[in-house]
């Protein structure tokens, strides 16, 4: 028999009937937002969610690239906050896809303008849409869009000792494969699949 040490130090996953609910709800989610961006997009783009990890603040965040952008989303009736995380050419690929560009490469960095900002907030819109009506139960939960981060690597939105879930997507269309991010507190997560299960309200 081998024995392999344990880090005490990384924090431990969810447990596996909450891990299952979290993979249903979210790739339910993924199947919707395909449909709901069909109709502002000129191609199709599918959308993947390839897992989770538990994560430290620090260690979670120190894996973004310079390239990207984030926002705060509020999750649940006590609002709380997680962060979602974009590549920005992903971004500008995304608005190009808006305006009629056929997409078929990533876009090159650089700063987006506000016309762009907004269209791409739009497009999160509707991205967050799908993810809160894919969730799997009669009690919705209520999943809101609020501000960007402009400095995600130094957020605030989590306490330094706080266990984080580490979601992680893909997007693929004709420029490819690129991935996005939502990091979930991992308290407050389990909360809010505890209470679904008891049928309390969200």
């Amino acid at each position: 028999m081998k024995i392999e040490s344990h880090d005490f130090r990384k924090p431990s996953r969810l447990a596996s009937e909450l891990e299952q609910q979290l993979v249903a709800w979210l790739r339910g989610g993924c199947s919707l937002v395909a449909e709901k961006w069909a109709k502002h997009m000129g191609v199709a783009v599918e959308h993947v969610f390839e897992g989770n990890d538990a994560a430290r603040p620090d260690s979670a965040l120190a894996e973004l690239p310079d390239t990207a952008l984030a926002y705060c989303v509020t999750v649940g009736a006590e609002a709380m906050n997680t962060m979602l995380i974009f590549p920005r050419p992903l971004l500008l690929t995304l608005v190009a896809g808006m305006l009629g560009d056929s997409c078929t490469q990533i876009a090159s960095d650089r700063g987006m303008t506000p016309v762009e900002e907004s269209l791409a907030e739009y497009l999160l819109q509707h991205l967050l849409q799908a993810v809160q009506e894919s969730w799997p139960t009669n009690v919705p939960v209520a999943v809101r869009l609020k501000n960007a981060e402009s400095t995600p690597k130094r957020t605030r939105l989590f306490g330094a000792a706080e266990n984080l879930v580490l979601c992680r997507f893909a997007m693929r269309g004709p420029f490819g494969g690129q991935p996005w991010y939502w990091l979930i507190p991992q308290e407050g997560l389990v909360e809010l699949l505890s209470r679904q299960n008891d049928g309390l309200e969200i």
